[in-house]
């Protein structure tokens, strides 16, 4: 069961369903636009200017928006609800026509996904702290998820930042990879991810390529996400944007469903009624 859920995801299933009835012409594949063709200059000060653009983003302890998510190459749309409380609570609701498709999330201790096209009767679950030990795909991560959406804090540790083009860059190798994280520092918010791996081949992207202001904040209106390794390429159109508007009760906990595997111990067990989790979906009421 593990090996499938590390190479499969929501999406894909989700396609696997429906994807050949309604295909279209392959669309020309995204590909990086915000990040920085000029010579970059390194610049050790970048780090504290994105520590200042962290102070003063978390003033917006809340946010929620509806989003639109478009595939390339796919006439088929589907929507989410997202939530995002810091520190690192997270609530990602997929849906299509057909329902509610998957649910990524969490608490801001453990983090969790539930897909209706995979062991529908199993919440998929683990500790924050061992989210790396889990090999979780990105697509599957909330907080990865997330901080692709341009939200959250500005990782500053450990990285070194250039500058070019008006952009700090924050670069840092991890486990064989690097990560950079690109910042507007005119808007004060993140612009950009990516993630290379061996040669320095590009395994990741999103890129904020519309902001919408709110409340004296830029937040993500548009944004592109390519993951190669999955094979998802999709444009993010958000919406109704709330900052620092209490999320419903419940949002953050996990769903009832009868089944909890544990990624990182690899281990079954049962959830029961009465254990504190619910089946909270979206603001529309308890499952029953």
């Amino acid at each position: 069961m593990l090996k499938n859920i590390l190479y499969a995801t929501p999406f894909l299933l989700f396609f696997l369903f429906v994807g050949d009835r309604i295909t279209a012409p392959r669309l020309a594949p995204s590909t990086p636009v915000l990040h920085p063709i000029a010579p970059l200059t390194v610049a050790p000060e970048g780090v504290i200017e994105c520590e200042k653009i962290n102070a003063f983003n978390r003033a917006v302890t809340d946010f929620q928006a509806d989003a639109n998510i478009e595939f390339k190459g796919k006439r088929v749309r589907i929507t989410a609800q997202v939530h995002h409380s810091r520190p690192r609570s997270a609530r990602v609701l997929v849906s299509s026509a057909l329902g509610l498709e998957a649910d990524i999330g969490s608490d801001g201790e453990k983090f969790w996904f539930w897909s209706k096209r995979y062991e529908r009767d199993t919440v998929f679950c683990g500790r924050i702290e061992d989210v790396e030990r889990t090999r979780l795909k990105l697509p599957l991560n909330p907080h990865y998820l997330i901080p692709a959406l341009g939200l959250g804090d500005i990782p500053t540790r450990n990285c070194v930042a250039s500058k070019a083009d008006g952009k700090i860059l924050l670069t840092e190798d991890v486990n064989g990879r690097r990560r950079v994280t690109l910042v507007d520092v005119a808007k004060r918010t993140v612009v950009g991810h990516y993630l290379y791996g061996g040669a320095g081949r590009l395994e990741a992207f999103s890129e904020v390529t519309q902001h919408v202001l709110v409340s004296g904040y830029y937040l993500p209106q548009v944004v592109v996400m390519k993951w190669d390794g999955e094979e998802i390429d999709m444009v993010w159109t958000l919406s109704n944007h709330g900052v620092n508007v209490s999320p419903p009760a419940g949002t953050y906990t996990m769903p009832l469903k009868p089944r909890i595997y544990d990624l990182a111990t690899d281990r079954v067990s049962l959830q029961l009624p009465g254990n504190g989790s619910n089946g909270w979906r979206g603001g529309r009421g308890r499952s029953s």
